[in-house]
Parts: structure tokens; C-alpha cells; sequence
């Protein structure tokens, strides 16, 4: 999950929170049974034990990438970059590669689970306690156009965090090209170092 909810768990001497949300985007997870059915099938899998495969939904996004990149791709429920953010296929391919977690199918139900709540809860983690334990300094990231974790979304986070010493950063970009896109070493790296 999302790097500031991982961090108030673990304790560091400091956090930077590169799209982290609250709660995802305002898109279609917020219908209701989108939301319901989402939860329940990640728990149920998680039940199961079958791991989330992430590289399945990696290859998908790759082979999309020109869709996904056009004017029509632009309007899709919920992108994970900003078109135009790579300059190759493969760098893409690395970076959806390693994004999607090979982890359980409980994780997703818990991201979903901040929009149910309000952000309040992921699953059995209390964000309210978890974010008011939170006093290291605190820089938070987020990209303009990313629809996972947008701007509101991860300045609610900030705001909620209890550190005195927190900055809040915009950059334009979506939310996996925060990270590794093109322009994330000019926009996002050199800030935090």
C-alpha cells in the first residue's frame, strides 16, 4: 500500500510519501457495489491464499499503452500514468513489472477499504491513530494528473499527519511516472535529496 500508510507503521526518522492516498481517486471504485465487490472478492482470494498477479495486469497495461497513451485512453476509469510520460515500452514494462506487487489479493481489499471508509480504515489498520502517531518530518508527493492517488487525496493524508515538520509537494505527473517517468529525476528526486 501507498508509502506514508506503510511508513506510520514502521516508525522511520522520516517519510517521504510519494502518491500515497487517503483514499484513491473519486473514480468508479466510489460506487458502492464496485466497492463491495471488490472487497469481497480480495478477501475472499486472500482466503484462498492466491496471490495478486500482478505481472498478468503489467503485460495488460504495456500492450494497452498506445490506447491508454490516445485522446480515448485518456478518459479510461483510472489511469496509472500520464500519457506521454515514457519514452519506451520497456521502460514501462520494468516499471508495471515491479509496481504490481506480487502480494495477496487482502492488499487491494484494503486500498479499496480507505474508500469505503473515508480514509479512515484499511482493513484492521486504523489510519486515524496510525497518522496521529506520526511526528517524523513528512514530505508528500503527489502528481496532478494521477487518478489513483490524487492531489486532494494525498494532501488530506498530509494534513492529518501530526509531524511539525511536513511539506507538500505538486508535480505533473500521473502515479507510477512519479516515480520512474521521464521527468520524475528533475521533478520528484530532487526534492528529497
Amino acid at each position: 500500500m501507498g508509502g506514508l500508510i506503510g511508513c506510520a507503521v514502521a516508525g522511520p526518522d522520516a517519510v517521504v510519501a510519494i502518491g500515497s492516498p487517503l483514499f484513491p481517486g473519486r473514480t468508479f471504485l466510489h460506487r458502492r457495489a464496485v466497492i463491495g465487490s471488490i472487497v469481497g472478492f480480495g478477501r475472499a482470494m486472500g482466503r484462498l491464499g492466491l496471490p495478486f498477479d500482478g505481472d498478468t495486469y503489467a503485460r495488460g497495461f504495456v500492450r494497452a499503452r498506445k490506447l491508454l497513451d490516445s485522446p480515448l485512453g485518456r478518459v479510461t476509469p483510472l489511469p496509472l500514468w500520464r500519457p506521454g510520460s515514457f519514452s519506451d515500452d520497456k521502460d514501462l514494462a520494468h516499471t508495471l513489472s515491479v509496481s504490481f506487487a506480487k502480494d495477496s489479493h487482502d492488499v487491494l481489499a484494503d486500498l479499496v477499504d480507505l474508500v469505503r471508509t473515508g480514509g479512515q480504515r484499511a482493513g484492521r489498520l486504523d489510519m486515524s491513530e496510525r497518522l496521529a502517531r506520526l511526528t517524523v518530518p513528512l514530505l508528500a508527493i503527489a502528481g496532478t494528473v494521477d487518478a489513483l492517488a490524487p492531489p486532494d487525496s494525498v494532501h488530506a493524508l498530509y494534513a492529518r499527519a501530526k509531524s511539525a515538520d511536513k511539506r507538500f509537494l505538486e508535480v505533473n505527473a500521473g502515479h507510477i511516472d512519479l516515480v520512474v517517468g521521464d521527468r520524475a529525476p528533475i521533478d520528484v528526486w530532487r526534492p528529497i535529496v
